[in-house]
């Protein structure tokens, strides 16, 4: 989300009482960012206002604000980098916990988990929005903290209301976690989710049949799995040892010798891995982000 949040300008009027012309305009600009008007010459334009604002030293005023505005707009125009450096120092002045949050966006844009882990779970629980949830809960997942990341992804799954990418990955994820604790009904739950709003997210459905393939067989609805499975085959699914880690988890082994010699039968043979989505990092991470600010 590339939008300043409620308590952010809340916190501004409180402090300075009456917002002048000037930052009012900057501060609308930045609601505006996720506008497709909003063209990389008016960004430029923001970040020298902002810039100079910072370096007026008749007003030291709220330069953490000023810092944070400067870092979403970076942010916009993909300077990962700059973008960081502004949000820390806008804690370094105020530990404000929108502003961890942005740190902890614009680390996840450079594909840095572990950082971007590091700097959400700064924010106190008291004080976590939705989206730092969002944001935590898929850190943690990639980083196999299972326990929280369930917790942390329910927290934003449940009440989201706009199908959006990270909602379709976040039930996607979920599904398999809930899998491997041995929860299949609420994996397949989880899982019908991701498929039913695959077609909002522009996001092909097909990967998801391996964890409804999962979620069947944990259910012991050995036909559908066995036609679930068929389907991500014949769609070029061979990786047999991610495979064999995910069916060991059904404790009848003469069903998992069963469904191994189904894979062996069926599995197309190339020499080049063809893995799900949904374990790839790159993958999605990418499409957790896709739509992230439309929230």
């Amino acid at each position: 989300m590339l939008l300043l949040s409620e308590e952010i300008k809340t916190r501004y009027d409180n402090k300075q009482g009456e917002l002048s012309m000037k930052i009012a305009i900057t501060i609308c600009g930045i609601l505006l960012m996720s506008c497709s008007l909003y063209d990389k010459y008016k960004l430029e334009k923001d970040i020298k206002e902002y810039s100079y604002r910072i370096n007026d030293k008749s007003s030291r005023e709220n330069i953490d604000l000023l810092y944070s505005c400067r870092g979403l707009t970076y942010l916009q125009l993909k300077d990962y980098d700059k973008a960081i450096e502004d949000f820390k120092k806008a804690i370094s002045i105020d530990p404000f916990y929108d502003y961890y949050y942005y740190l902890a966006q614009a680390y996840l844009y450079k594909k840095d988990i572990n950082k971007a882990y590091e700097s959400i779970i700064q924010i106190n629980e008291k004080d976590c929005t939705t989206l730092s949830y969002a944001i935590k809960g898929f850190c943690g997942d990639m980083l196999q903290k299972d326990k929280n990341a369930i917790h942390d992804y329910l927290k934003f799954t449940d009440v989201v209301i706009m199908p959006t990418s990270a909602y379709y990955v976040s039930n996607a994820r979920l599904s398999y976690l809930f899998y491997q604790k041995g929860e299949y009904q609420k994996a397949m739950e989880c899982v019908y989710e991701s498929i039913k709003i695959s077609n909002n997210v522009r996001e092909k459905s097909d990967d998801l049949i391996y964890f409804r393939f999962l979620a069947n067989l944990g259910l012991k609805k050995y036909d559908e799995a066995k036609s679930d499975l068929l389907f991500i085959l014949k769609r070029g699914f061979n990786d047999k040892i991610q495979y064999q880690r995910d069916i060991e988890i059904i404790i009848d082994n003469q069903k998992k010798e069963e469904f191994l010699k189904l894979f062996s039968a069926n599995v197309k043979k190339n020499k080049d891995i063809k893995k799900i989505d949904f374990f790839d990092k790159e993958y999605l991470i990418d499409t957790f982000l896709v739509d992230f600010e439309e929230y």
